[in-house]
This record gives structure tokens, C-alpha cells and sequence, in this order.
């Protein structure tokens, strides 16, 4: 051992950490990750009511406070109240949303009969000009077997689509039922946490040391202060979104600008979706109607609001949550890698989670103490 160089030592321990450090991020790729995302895939059906119930309870909290103490309510009946207000002002706003989208569906329908006149003679009239160019002149047998089978392969997706889109409309119809008794549950948990959130609150920390206690008091804090700091910066996002696409709508003179832009703020609050799950096909329906200016306007409109979005995203999820914008940007991009759409909501999330973990003194990190 004498004769082994110090700084061959020091090598060899900076590459053993750097090699846990390795194996470390590929084990956490490769192998938890993974099992975090399944086992999360098979809690979520189960645990979904009861976790958006914890969130509208701390949502609620501030109004059931304030009937408490100035409407000298009890608990129960300030509850109640809270939760009559919040279902009357939601159904209010969907009854306002269902009756404008009816109405401009209506008058969408009244010009679906004449916008299939006017694709079918488009049609016609390509149809009429490729066979007149076909008899000037003269196409190779094999270039007319080529044309023939892209037309067959262009049926084949054209049935593929049709067939599955009712499949989806089919699971669509499936899945309403299971949502509406989601939406009771969580409902009924909501009015039982927030009741009785003192005494749940005691019985949880009756069941932890001391030590704990103070801890999860300040997790819980935090969290909940950046729980609710997240709704409202995709609230925000989401109305930036329906003020652009209202904007857009409203220079290209569409005479239901309104509603769509309300539902294109909406979907695009969806991760899944986004704002192309309404521009786009709207903009090919337009193609094919032969108003080609107006599908170039709806893909840059799409193309302006989803630059924004993605621009705007972590400043603003940033500010209002509490991460540096830096922070944001990355843990968005990563839930993105790993858990795929869903991720652009995870990522903050567990950032947050493990800042306010770190904060609590709950991992061994060491933390700034100036």
C-alpha cells in the first residue's frame, strides 16, 4: 500500500463516486422511474376522487374560514354553504357555455349542408381537371398502378380513421359514468375533510413522533400553498390562451369567436391535448372547403398560442409556485422525458414535493443556513 501514489487514491475515489453517481441516474431511469409510473397508473383510478377532494377542501378553506368567523357559522353549515356556492357557480357557467356552444352548433349545422356542396364540387372539378390532364397525356402503366394504390392505401386509412374515432366516441360514452361518480365522491369527501379537517388533522399526527410532527406540519403548508399557487398559474395560462385565441378569431371575422376560443382555452388547459386538437382539424376542414387563406391563418394562430404557451409556462408556473423559472423549465422538460404529456403537470409537481421535503429538513441535503 506504501507505494500506491496519493493522487492515484484520489482518482480511483472521484471514480467510484462518479460511478454511483451513474449508476445511481440509470437506476432511477431505468428501474424506479418505471415502477413509480405504474404503480402510480393503478393508484390514480383508485385514489382520484379523494385526492381532488383534498384539493378542493384546501381551495374551500379560506371561504369556510370566513363564514366561520363572520357569518358566525358552525363548521358544518359553513361547509355546506361553501360547497352550494361553488356547485351553483359551476353549474351556472356550464349551463352559460352549453347554451352558447348549442347555439353556435346550430349554426354550424345550418352550414354544413352548403360547406359539402362545396367540397364535393371542389372535388369534382380536381377530378374533371386530372382526367383531362390523364387524356393529353401519356402516364406509364406503372405510374397508374402506383396512383391506384396510393388511392386503396388512402381508403384503408380513411376507414381505419372512421372506425376509430367511433371507438373513441364509444369509450368516451363509457367513461361519462365513471366520472360522474367520481365527481360524487369526491364531492362527498370534500364536505367530510373539510368539516372535519381539525380532528383528521389530529388523529394523523396522534399516529407520528413529535419529531414528525412539526415536519409534516410545514410540508403540509407548503404544499398546499404551491398546490394551490399551480391551479391558479394554469388558470392563468389558460385564460392568456382563450384572450389569444379571441383575439385571432376576431381579426379572421369568425362569427362564433367566443365559444371557440373558450373551448380552445379549455382543451389547451388539457395535457393530453392543446390547442391543436381544435385549430387543426378546423384548419383542414377549411383546406378541403377550399379556403385555403383562412387554414393558413388558423395553423399560424395554433403555431402563435402554443409558442406563447410554451414561452410563458415556466415564468409563469415559476412566479406564482415558487421555482425559479430555471427550475420550472427543467422539470417540465424531464416529466415530459419520463412521464410523457401527463409529465408537463407531474414534473412541477415533484419538484415542488421535494423542495418543500428538503425545506422541512425531511432529506439529508444540506441547506443554506445564511
Amino acid at each position: 500500500m506504501q507505494g500506491i501514489s496519493p493522487r492515484l487514491v484520489s482518482f480511483l475515489l472521484k471514480a467510484v463516486a462518479l460511478g454511483s453517481v451513474l449508476l445511481a441516474f440509470y437506476l432511477l431511469y431505468y428501474l424506479v422511474f418505471p415502477a413509480v409510473k405504474e404503480i402510480t397508473r393503478f393508484l390514480v383510478p383508485v385514489l382520484s376522487p379523494f385526492v381532488l377532494a383534498l384539493i378542493l377542501a384546501a381551495l374551500m378553506d379560506p371561504v369556510v374560514n370566513f363564514f366561520q368567523v363572520r357569518a358566525h357559522m358552525s363548521r358544518s353549515l359553513a361547509v355546506m354553504t361553501t360547497l352550494t356556492i361553488m356547485m351553483g357557480a359551476a353549474a351556472t357557467v356550464l349551463v352559460l357555455l352549453i347554451s352558447r356552444l348549442v347555439v353556435e352548433l346550430v349554426r354550424i349545422s345550418n352550414l354544413l349542408p352548403s360547406s359539402v356542396q362545396g367540397i364535393s364540387n371542389y372535388a369534382w372539378n380536381i377530378f374533371n381537371r386530372a382526367k383531362e390532364f390523364y387524356f393529353t397525356i401519356d402516364i406509364p402503366p406503372r405510374a397508374m398502378e402506383s396512383l391506384q394504390e396510393l388511392l386503396q392505401k388512402m381508403g384503408v386509412w380513411l376507414t381505419d380513421l372512421t372506425t376509430s374515432s367511433l371507438t373513441k366516441i364509444l369509450e368516451i360514452v363509457v367513461f361519462l359514468p365513471g366520472v360522474l361518480l367520481t365527481l360524487v365522491f369526491a364531492l362527498m369527501a370534500t364536505y367530510f375533510f373539510s368539516r372535519d379537517k381539525e380532528s383528521l388533522k389530529r388523529t394523523v399526527y396522534g399516529l407520528l413522533p413529535n419529531f414528525w410532527q412539526e415536519r409534516i406540519d410545514r410540508i403540509g403548508g407548503e404544499l398546499g400553498a404551491a398546490m394551490v399557487g399551480f391551479i391558479r398559474a394554469q388558470v392563468v395560462l389558460m385564460f392568456i390562451t382563450m384572450l389569444e385565441a379571441l383575439v385571432g378569431l376576431f381579426i379572421l371575422r369568425v362569427e362564433y369567436a367566443v365559444t371557440m376560443a373558450i373551448v380552445v382555452g379549455l382543451v389547451d388547459a388539457l395535457p393530453v391535448l392543446g390547442p391543436g386538437a381544435v385549430l387543426g382539424p378546423w384548419a383542414v376542414w377549411e383546406l378541403l372547403n377550399g379556403n385555403i387563406r383562412m387554414a393558413v391563418a388558423l395553423i399560424i394562430l395554433w403555431t402563435i398560442i402554443s409558442v406563447v404557451r410554451q414561452v410563458l409556462q415556466p415564468k409563469v408556473v415559476g412566479d406564482i409556485v415558487g421555482l425559479h423559472p430555471l427550475e420550472a423549465l427543467i422539470s417540465i422538460f424531464a416529466g415530459l422525458k419520463i412521464f410523457g404529456v401527463i409529465g408537463v403537470v407531474v414534473g412541477p409537481v415533484l419538484v415542488v414535493v421535494i423542495k418543500a421535503w428538503w425545506r422541512a429538513g425531511m432529506l439529508p441535503w444540506p441547506q443554506n443556513r445564511g
